[in-house]
This record gives C-alpha cells, structure tokens and sequence, in this order.
C-alpha cells in the first residue's frame, strides 16, 4: 500500500511539475546578455558643464568644432547582478549601433574606467550635450558638480580591453578578449570596482566622431549589448542535489525555485536543478529526478 501510494504520489508531482514547464520551458544556456546599467558622453569642456545623462546616444571621436570637439563615450553593465557569483567568464562581446557619422572608418578602443562616475537627467539629442545635472558624469567631474575625476576627461586605464574599426551605421561588436574577459570576472568577482569601459575613439584628427546608440535609445533593439559566456560556479548543493534553498533537504519548498531555473526565470543556484549533472536542464530527465528525491526518506543521504 505505501509502495503504491509513493508511486501514485511520483507520477502526480511528475505530470505536475511537467505540465508547469511545457509552455515556459526554456534551457538554461551559460549565456548571459546584458543590458547597460548607465551610459554617458564625457563633453569637452574644462569646467563640466555639459553632458547627455540619459540622451538616447553616446559619442566617441572628435565633432568639428575647431575648440572643446573631443568625446568620450561611457558604458557599464551589471555583471555581478546577472551571473551567479563564482562563475568562471569565458568571453565576452559587446554590441553596439552605431547610428550617425560623417567619417570614413576610425577606431574605437575600450578602456578600463577606473573610478565610479553617474549618469544624471540631462538630454540631448546631438553631440553637444546639455547642461550638466546633478550626479551626471562630465570633462571633469564624476557625479557633477562636487565629485571630480583626477585628471580631466577622465581616469581610465591606458591598457586597451578591446578594439573595433568603425565604419558607416550599423551594428558593430568587439569582440572577445583576454582583457576583456580579465574586465567582465573583476566586474563579477568584485562589484564594487565595476566602473565600466571608457570608448576612446580618434582623438587625431577632427570629424571622427561616431554615435551610438544607447540603454535609453527609443529603439530597443539598438540599445548597447554585453554577451558573457560563462562556466557556473561548482555546484553548491552537490551533496544534496535538488535543494534549492541550500538548507539540507529536498522539500515542497524547492519546487517553485527548481522550476524558475527549468524556465530561465533565474539562474541563482541552479547548477542544484541540473539532477543527473549533464550541464543542461531539460524536464524530461530532470523532472523525474527532482521528484525522486523530493519522495525520498530522508530526502538528502
């Protein structure tokens, strides 16, 4: 009688858990794509008095205007935010629009920002930015107007993480890097020195400038793009596969959680759902599994 009764009780969490997962279900690939947490244009102007906090582009390059013509675009992403802590970053690409020019092909170079910066109200729809407001990142300041970069358009690392040549409007990615990669794993492993990329572009000659397309765009398809590849950290709950909650056992409190990570709805800890340990999550292998050791007694060996 009680073999019969785990056994009906089995194909009821079975059909169940299931039935939850064929409309939603979605494998969980270590793939992460991120949207900007804040971008900026650093204006050229010795006292910071103008920049373009959530104008729907950023630049880069020089405009031609024969004083103040460089631009600096700034761009962050939350990685830590996204991807489970531990996690070893595979690649890395970042994909932008670029939406206006009046130049042949340039260069843009991604740096390392090495100081926190913000990202105010102001707008602007070209190139020379609005009247600095509180907490926007200019020339000279990081969070205008009483925090101040150290050194005038910014600090940032002259090692360069990336490269792109850019050429008339379309989509352009950097790609992968060594450095890049180094960037997006400090960014996870320590969220407090996230301070983004600083796109340098060609300061040489004027009429360089490109445009992108920024987190506030209208279009949402040509808002900025970080893909991260990542390996997930080891699993926390190898002793106990299937507990969600990492509290020592597999219980009616799991389930919710277990079905978030089948249907990509989160990715914290679900290396637990991932019960026969072939790096996939898939509901007609796992959901069995998961059952199983839900039914169990104990629950966890």
């Amino acid at each position: 009688m009680i073999l019969n009764r785990k056994t009906g009780l089995r194909r009821v969490y079975c059909v169940l858990l299931t039935a939850s997962l064929v409309f939603a279900h979605a494998a969980i690939a270590d793939v992460a794509n991120l949207g900007a947490l804040k971008d900026n244009t650093l204006i050229q102007d010795s006292a910071g008095a103008f920049s373009n906090g959530i104008g729907p582009s950023f630049f880069s390059g020089r405009i031609g205007a024969p004083v103040n013509s460089i631009r600096r675009g700034l761009i962050a992403f939350d990685v830590s935010g996204s991807i489970p802590a531990g996690s070893i970053i595979d690649s890395v690409t970042l994909t932008l629009f670029m939406s206006q020019t009046n130049a042949g092909a340039h260069t843009i170079n991604l740096h390392p920002v090495l100081a926190d910066w913000g990202e105010g109200t102001s707008f602007a729809p070209g190139g020379g930015g609005a009247p600095s407001t509180a907490g926007d990142a200019t020339w000279k300041h990081t969070f205008y107007p009483n925090s101040f970069w150290s050194s005038d358009g910014g600090d940032y690392s002259g090692t360069v993480s990336g490269s792109q040549v850019v050429n008339q409007i379309g989509y352009y990615t950097f790609g992968s890097t060594a450095t890049m990669v180094a960037d997006a794993q400090g960014w996870l492993d320590m969220p407090a020195g996230n301070f983004g990329w600083i796109l340098v572009g060609n300061e040489a000659s004027p009429t360089t400038v490109k445009r992108f397309d920024t987190r506030e765009n209208f279009m949402p398809e040509r808002r900025p793009v970080l893909s991260v590849d990542y390996t997930p950290a080891p699993n926390v709950c190898s002793t106990c596969v299937g507990d969600m909650s990492v509290d020592g056992s597999v219980t009616g409190a799991d389930i919710q959680r277990f079905i978030d990570c089948m249907t990509g709805q989160t990715v914290v800890n679900c290396t637990c759902a991932d019960m026969d340990a072939n790096h996939s999550y898939d509901p007609a292998a796992d959901v069995p599994l998961f059952v199983d050791r839900l039914l169990a007694a104990p629950p966890c060996d």
